[in-house]
């Protein structure tokens, strides 16, 4: 009987992380759209994620690594808000920013 009930909860584990994965994917792709338009950055990755929830509002900071190799920190303090750019420089040491 344990298996039994084993499988509808890897089932639900699986699908409440698909669903959390959905929801960090929107705010990622509007900031990868976003900074490739403001910046001509094509997002390699992020780091130094941070999502709060400050007075209703979804504050999102992130460090954004370009293809090309320069780095931004990139913010937004609301979800209808845009994201804000700021480079790290200088672009050969990345960590300064």
């Amino acid at each position: 009987m344990p298996r039994v009930l084993a499988v509808p909860t890897l089932a639900a584990l699986g699908l409440l992380v698909a669903v959390a994965g959905w929801a960090q994917a929107d705010w990622q792709a509007e900031l990868a759209d976003e900074i490739l338009i403001m910046e001509d950055c094509e997002v390699s990755f992020l780091t130094q994620v941070i999502e709060r929830t400050v007075d209703g509002r979804e504050v999102i900071l992130a460090k954004v690594h370009c293809s090309d190799g320069r780095t931004f920190d990139a913010s937004r303090d609301d979800s209808f808000a845009a994201f804000d750019f700021s480079i790290c420089e200088p672009v050969e040491q990345p960590a300064a920013c």
